[in-house]
């Protein structure tokens, strides 16, 4: 079973790929997917539900991306990502991430893909390698290496706390495994305001005549 083959990898120090992504994105606090289903992102959906981690299956790429934006900034923090496939899934969601860099909103998109230039040439929607302008102020990484895998995903995180982030994944590596020591996260990110900013929204709300309190 999934079950046993997780246990006997982890016996030798190791652990899947996907798994080690799902530990990332569950240690940084990240409560949602949004997604439009695809080939290569199927096995990372299953991870993500399998860990408890909603998937929001969304209408186009362009939503899924502008619904995560949407919940970062309701929350002020990187609290959702965006998970697309290869070719025109990538491209579509592109297009959104340049409005959302506008904007200045914390975001990061996933996206397993065709990184080796001859398997994308010849694969079935592996399309052109596809970048934002270098003008704009993006992190990007591409993940050619399963060894990568982590530390990559640490630095996209925290840069994505900032800014907007984009991650690329060679369907290889997905298949492969990594090792178990620092398969963590990139540091959980605190879900709450402090015991300050508590106090001083108290002290605003008393002084207001006719306060208003939004919440969710």
């Amino acid at each position: 079973s999934g079950d046993v083959m997780r246990d006997a990898m982890r016996d030798t120090g190791r652990i899947s790929a996907t798994e080690a992504i799902v530990r990332q994105v569950s240690g940084a606090g990240l409560r949602r997917v949004y997604t439009v289903p695809g080939d290569l992102a199927y096995r990372l959906i299953a991870a993500f539900e399998a860990a408890g981690i909603p998937v929001i299956s969304c209408r186009t790429q362009t939503s899924a991306v502008f619904a995560a934006a949407a919940e970062n900034v309701a929350t002020g923090r990187l609290a959702a990502i965006t998970l697309v496939t290869r070719g025109p899934a990538f491209a579509n969601a592109l297009a959104a991430v340049s409005s959302v860099i506008d904007h200045g909103t914390p975001f990061l998109l996933l996206s397993p893909g065709d990184l080796d230039e001859e398997t994308r040439r010849t694969a079935f929607q592996g399309g052109i390698p596809l970048r934002l302008s270098d003008a704009r102020p993006c992190h990007w990484c591409e993940v050619h290496d399963p060894e990568t895998l982590q530390p990559s995903l640490g630095s996209a995180f925290a840069a994505a706390q900032q800014g907007a982030a984009v991650v690329t994944v060679d369907r290889e590596v997905l298949g492969q495994t990594v090792p178990v020591s620092g398969a963590g996260h990139a540091g959980a990110v605190e879900r709450g305001p402090d015991a300050g900013t508590i106090s001083r929204a108290v002290e605003l709300l008393r002084a207001a005549k006719n306060p208003v309190i939004v919440v969710g």
